[in-house]
């Protein structure tokens, strides 16, 4: 009541808006704001809060350009850092985040003075982290620590506080701050980097420790693992561990250090082998990883640093010379080292070396190599959220004429994605194949578990919605009842968008045929011929339609309309030899019909002279009324005959 009354107090519709906006009438306010073109800031941008309050799809479609246009259009915009921070959040909603990104740091450029900055900064840094940049990351969190932003937003980046001043933080400090944000500073590699370095300077290796296996471990790619591993490998030998000492050094190896991490690397081992410690088979200096690696394979290693060497073996095998064996040996250490300290890195070369040996074979157009290569990676790929690969393994295993593998890769990817949310878009192209899969081997029992499977997945949104709509029509046209097929496309809007949609129309079209349904065959017509360039890519359809219709036409009677159809036909060179050949037979018949026996006879004598493959029935046909023609001719002039003679 309260709000009615204030509503009738105020003339003024920018009043009557802000009243509403504040009773969280949001469509009050479009109502009074939304149908005129507003040239007020304020009404534009109250116009927009109330798009975006609603927090609809289609709202934020309305909120984008108004709040675009208070930005670079209307001039005295009293409040510009709150259209760049709304409208930094409606891109970052459809996951634009370039433009998301865009808007934010340009918030904090403009406005550093802006309430909005802290949470600005706070955003950039979250999106530069699920991208991997983790150095923005860095770079965000201080700028946000320097902000104005509020205590709370700066609370949440505490972690990176020492990074502020150039000394070493107090041990208390650095302790206090790694055990209350351990899990945050773990997840930014640069960041556990400088607390490993700052535990390492006041003694705790422990600690440091602790932070540099996990970066390694969790992040063998990050572009500072080797100095990372180089200070580990410091302290895993002044630890007096020989095993880690042994693999550190030859990881920074396989990385391809720079010569001078290289060099103190085979320092280390000379000086390692020389006094006995780790046993590489001699005191000569070894010149690269490849001679390296080759020759601690020779070995027997104990049980203690056995998976090292595996490792080892994996990686020179895999990548130089037994690709499937190096393989082989890789996918037996990450299964068996689930939990252990490198299991992450194992598991990392696992998949790259998988992902390598298939873009070659790919490349190489091997499909059996491929194959080969998933018949032993299978573990893998019925779990990989990797569509890429999937997807070029299943070309390979198609390309072999393995349909029982196909489909069992199909059916893994289903399984796959019902029992994980996100990687619609990844997964779309893949399960649209696997319906199509399924369509050309005629399996509706599968089809009629993953049709309604994909429905609820991509809905009416989807990228190959068509295709859907095209295998969905098929399968119900060999699984359906005749009577619901009739109330089922009865009810069709019958679209036609693509040439799926076309071919569509097609299949219901044949059934309208067969079924004797006029009215829906003429509606499949007509969205036929409504195609846009019709004419132009699919010639044969508009051809076929008349073709159809002279027969339509035949059979109801009108002869003279079939006639016309039929001449056309045979006039024009778009249609094959086998449809202007039936055509030249109709009209015969036609043309007997009338009594115009010259006229079918000459038809007819045509026919017979064509020369073209599946025509013979035809010709049959022809040569039959032609006998039939000339024996009623015969009776009539036998008839005439004997009339005289009486």
């Amino acid at each position: 009541m309260l709000l009615m009354m204030l509503l009738f107090l105020q003339t003024d519709p920018l009043a009557q808006a802000k009243v509403a906006y504040q009773a969280e009438d949001y469509q009050g306010v479009i109502d009074l704001l939304g149908g005129q073109v507003q040239s007020d800031p304020a009404s534009v941008i109250l116009l927009a809060d109330a798009y975006f309050a609603r927090a609809e799809a289609q709202d934020f479609a309305a909120a984008e350009p108004l709040y675009l246009r208070a930005i670079y259009e209307l001039e005295d915009n009293p409040y510009p850092d709150h259209c760049y921070f709304r409208l930094a959040r409606i891109y970052l909603a459809w996951d634009r985040n370039e433009d998301a990104q865009l808007y934010f740091s340009q918030l904090w450029k403009k406005y550093p003075k802006s309430t909005y900055v802290g949470e600005s900064l706070r955003e950039l840094a979250f999106m530069a982290q699920s991208e991997g940049n983790y150095d923005k990351v860095v770079s965000w969190a201080l700028e946000l620590l320097r902000s104005q932003a509020t205590q709370t937003e700066k609370d949440a980046f505490a972690a990176f506080g020492p990074m502020l001043s150039s000394g070493t933080p107090g041990p208390g400090t650095l302790q206090a701050l790694y055990q209350a944000h351990r899990g945050f500073i773990l997840g930014i590699p640069p960041l556990a980097f400088r607390y490993a370095q700052w535990f390492q300077q006041l003694g705790d290796l422990k600690s440091a420790r602790e932070i540099a296996l996990h970066i390694l471990n969790v992040y063998p790619r990050w572009k500072d693992s080797n100095t990372l591993s180089l200070d580990l490998l410091r302290w895993e030998r002044a630890a007096g561990y020989p095993a880690a000492t042994r693999f550190l050094s030859l990881q920074i190896l396989a990385n391809q250090p720079a010569p001078a991490i290289k060099a103190q690397i085979y320092q280390i081992l000379l000086e390692e082998v020389q006094s006995g410690t780790i046993q590489m088979g001699g005191e000569r200096p070894l010149p690269d990883y490849s001679e390296m690696a080759e020759f601690v394979i020779q070995f027997h290693p104990d049980d203690e640093v056995s998976n090292h060497f595996r490792y080892l073996q994996a990686l020179t095998r895999g990548f130089f010379s037994e690709p499937l064996e190096g393989l082989t040996i890789l996918r037996d250490l990450s299964e068996d080292q689930k939990l252990g300290a490198y299991s992450g890195l194992f598991r990392n070369h696992y998949h790259v070396l998988t992902h390598l040996l298939i873009d070659r074979a790919d490349a190489a157009q091997q499909p059996q190599m491929i194959e080969a290569i998933y018949l032993r990676t299978k573990g893998y790929f019925e779990n990989t959220v990797n569509t890429n690969y999937l997807q070029k393994v299943q070309r390979a295993l198609e390309a072999t004429g393995h349909l029982n593998r196909s489909l069992e890769l199909y059916q893994a990817a289903w399984e796959t994605k019902v029992t994980r949310s996100g990687f619609d878009l990844a997964f779309e192209p893949l399960l649209t194949q696997s319906l199509q899969f399924f369509d050309q081997l005629r399996l509706d029992t599968a089809l009629a578990r993953r049709l309604p499977q994909y429905e609820k997945i991509y809905g009416k949104r989807g990228k190959y919605l068509d295709q859907y709509r095209l295998i969905q029509t098929k399968h119900q046209l060999r699984s359906l009842p005749v009577e619901d097929l009739k109330k089922l496309f009865e009810a069709d809007g019958l679209i036609n968008q693509t040439r799926f949609d076309l071919q569509r129309l097609e299949w219901i079209e044949l059934f309208g045929l067969e079924q004797g349904l006029d009215l829906l065959v003429d509606r499949c017509h007509a969205q036929m011929l409504a195609y846009p360039k019709l004419q132009a890519d699919f010639p044969a359809i508009p051809n076929r339609i008349q073709a159809v219709r002279a027969d339509r036409s035949f059979a109801v009677g009108n002869y003279r309309a079939a006639q016309t159809a039929y001449q056309k036909i045979m006039t024009n060179t778009q249609y094959s030899l086998e449809d202007q050949a039936w055509a030249q037979l109709q009209l015969a018949r036609l043309y007997e019909l009338e009594a115009d026996h010259k006229t079918a006879l000459r038809l007819y004598g045509q026919i017979l002279y064509m020369q073209c493959d599946h025509v013979e029935w035809i010709q049959a046909f022809a040569a039959r009324r032609m006998d039939a023609i000339a024996y009623w001719r015969q009776s009539q002039e036998l008839k005439g005959a004997l009339n005289l003679g009486l």
